[in-house]
């Protein structure tokens, strides 16, 4: 992306050598499972449109995120989620979405995913939220400074 050279520089300034590494190493994506309901964890969300591919319909959740890691890794991280149209967010097969990134005034709960990116580092409402799970309910931590 455009700024990716400028906020590599940027880290590389302001972060510890270990924290840069930690935050290379850490995965797209990961499966997570909580009381027996699946759960896909990832920064960016899932949109309908990432994730069509020839027989799409028949890959499990699974192989359906690994085919979209190695042709659209992007798309975990800075997709322009469009987290108020349902439809445009992919249903999987066995698993809720979990996502941030983009950023909403309350968190949104649909059947197939959920949005949870409530501007604590960046802007918007300036506070943190946590699913928890297996209640699916909210924590909110108001205004961090």
């Amino acid at each position: 992306y455009a700024n990716s050279s400028r906020i590599e520089s940027h880290m590389k300034n302001h972060l510890p050598a270990d924290h840069r590494q930690y935050l290379k190493d850490l995965p797209f994506y990961r499966f997570i499972e909580c009381d027996g309901k699946k759960y896909l964890l990832n920064h960016g969300g899932v949109q309908t449109r990432f994730a069509s591919f020839p027989k799409s319909d028949l890959m499990s959740d699974e192989e359906l995120i690994e085919t979209i890691s190695q042709n659209n890794s992007a798309s975990f991280l800075w997709s322009n989620t469009p987290v108020h149209n349902p439809h445009e967010m992919h249903r999987f097969k066995t698993c809720t979405q979990v996502f941030g990134h983009k950023i909403v005034s309350n968190p949104i709960l649909s059947d197939h995913y959920c949005a949870i990116d409530l501007g604590c580092g960046t802007g918007g409402p300036r506070k943190l939220c946590a699913l928890i799970l297996p209640e699916r309910e909210f924590f909110i931590v108001d205004e961090i400074i």
